[in-house]
């Protein structure tokens, strides 16, 4: 209320002489002529309201929270607007979320414009309050990113992206103790460099020969065997002698740089390999009783998945180049995360099939850090490029800061968020100022 009436019922005699005081409402600091707004953070921050039910209530009990209600009203004074321009300029800068440049584009404008036009609806100078409220914008955008990039930058120099690798890693391939390293970075290292596959195949084998142990090693007949060698007496062989052969036709398919050979031919007799291989799997699926066949269909799982895991990390591939273990170890302890967050875009068909819903799902949490967005992965920053539509000259791959997806990234966004929320109020008080 702007005008009050009070009374001294403490000293009558002096009743005639202060029948009438004129006590005017405060005002916010920095303000002049101020508009409903001033005047509202006004009455909420006025010290002399503490402890009242409302504004010039009673005061009620005692102040035992006059500290957090002083703390409250510091706050208040800081964040709340001076004005109907600055409440404009701060829902402005609130209204459009993200980090990009078109973001902070539009959040500039709207910190131009919308002063401006409170600014013309109350009679005033629309130009003052729109150069005004872009002056803040920037200061608070500029707080922002400051903010954001820091907590990008602290996340990504105490990134834990191996730990969790080695965490996913671990609830997948519990059945081969010798596929996990010391550490996450020999973990990784395994993966890449084929001693993955290499424990995984002697652990299958093993397993498979105490199988065929416990229920039989039948003598089967595979056709694809015999396209393969040309004979027919290395077709009938008892199911050990099969894989065995097989296994030594296999490792004849790579170069001497450990890759498959690439040859028309060679993917031909691979194909026969794998037809060879399928047979026996089937000829002691026929031969064993449930029990057997159960714990074979188990161990061809367990392989599965392992193959399906160092797939991931091979770009599809088993084996490794030194270059692609370069690119997808780029420094020792570290990991091309934009590199297999693109590997497991590809293959997670394949991935899903290898896995239960569990064990995918982990798997996915921890290559994109919780990322609700199937299609995005860390994009690191781009050179400029040139070309042309017609005789029209188009620039693209604009330069950009890598941006981390997951929580790490959803965390600095709201931490830049919240610099922009915190840093434009401050902003409006220095220019007041």
């Amino acid at each position: 209320m702007p005008w009050e009436l009070e009374e001294d019922t403490a000293h009558p005699q002096q009743q005639n002489q202060m029948t009438q005081r004129a006590i005017s409402p405060p005002v916010a600091a920095g303000t002049k002529d101020p508009d409903i707004v001033g005047r509202a953070k006004a009455a909420l921050t006025d010290p002399s309201e503490a402890g009242r039910l409302w504004p010039r209530g009673p005061r009620i009990g005692p102040q035992i929270f006059q500290p957090v209600g002083d703390a409250l009203r510091g706050a208040a004074q800081f964040m709340l607007p001076n004005s109907l321009e600055a409440a404009a300029t701060q829902a402005a800068m609130s209204a459009v979320p993200g980090g990009g440049l078109g973001a902070a584009g539009l959040r500039l404008g709207g910190a131009t414009a919308a002063p401006a036009a409170v600014a013309a609806l109350k009679g005033k100078d629309p130009i003052e309050a729109a150069t005004k409220g872009l002056a803040e914008g920037v200061l608070g955008e500029g707080a922002g990113k400051v903010l954001q990039t820091g907590l990008r930058a602290g996340q990504a120099a105490a990134s834990r992206d191996l730990f969790h690798m080695q965490g996913a890693i671990k609830k997948i391939t519990d059945m081969i103790p010798a596929f996990a390293g010391k550490t996450p970075q020999e973990t990784v290292a395994r993966l890449v460099g084929g001693d993955a596959k290499a424990a995984l195949s002697q652990h299958y084998d093993d397993a498979l020969g105490a199988l065929m142990k416990q229920h039989g090693d039948p003598v089967l007949v595979s056709p694809a065997m015999e396209a393969l060698t040309g004979k027919t007496e290395q077709a009938i062989r008892p199911a050990s002698e099969l894989l065995s052969k097989i296994q030594s036709l296999q490792r004849g398919m790579f170069t001497m740089n450990k890759q498959l050979k690439n040859t028309q031919d060679a993917l031909s007799r691979q194909q026969l390999i794998d037809a060879a291989r399928e047979e026996v799997m089937t000829g002691l699926k026929a031969n064993w009783g449930p029990e057997g066949v159960g714990a074979l269909k188990t161990l061809d799982g367990q392989y599965r998945k392992g193959m399906e895991l160092i797939r991931l990390f091979g770009a599809g591939k088993e084996q490794m180049t030194p270059t692609q273990i370069k690119k997808m170890v780029p420094a020792e302890g570290s990991i091309n995360m934009p590199e297999l967050q693109a590997n497991f875009a590809r293959q997670a068909g394949k991935l899903r099939a290898a896995m239960s819903p569990e064990e995918f799902t982990a798997l996915a949490q921890a290559i994109r850090r919780g990322e609700p967005n199937a299609l995005a992965r860390d994009i690191p920053g781009k050179m400029p490029g040139l070309s042309w539509w017609g005789p029209i000259p188009h620039m693209h791959g604009l330069p950009r800061a890598p941006v981390r997806i997951g929580v790490p990234e959803h965390i600095a966004a709201l931490g830049g968020s919240i610099g922009r929320r915190v840093a434009t109020p401050g902003a409006q008080r220095l220019l007041e100022d």
